[in-house]
């Protein structure tokens, strides 16, 4: 069996937008993070959209955040300006 250096488990949108809805997969969620940070890896949440999922995602303590709740896909001349600029929930 062979073993591959895990250092970072990203978790896909699906489960991010249904995080402000009662039952589905809203609990799922905070278990996924605990495992991944029981392994000691870095956690990455995909398709941030609301302000809420952003909050929610970081009480949870996921470590990076992405979606259009930051930006929309940019020309990499605008991301420097972006990212100079404060802001994020």
């Amino acid at each position: 069996m062979q073993i591959f250096p895990l250092t970072t488990l990203k978790i896909d949108k699906s489960f991010v937008q249904n995080i402000d809805k009662e039952g589905s997969n809203s609990s799922l969620l905070p278990s996924i993070v605990a495992i991944a940070k029981s392994f000691n890896l870095n956690v990455v949440a995909e398709g941030v959209e609301t302000e809420k999922q952003c909050a929610a995602l970081r009480t949870m303590e996921c470590d990076e955040l992405q979606g259009f709740f930051f930006s929309k896909p940019l020309p990499h001349n605008e991301i420097e300006a972006m990212l100079n600029t404060p802001g994020g929930c």
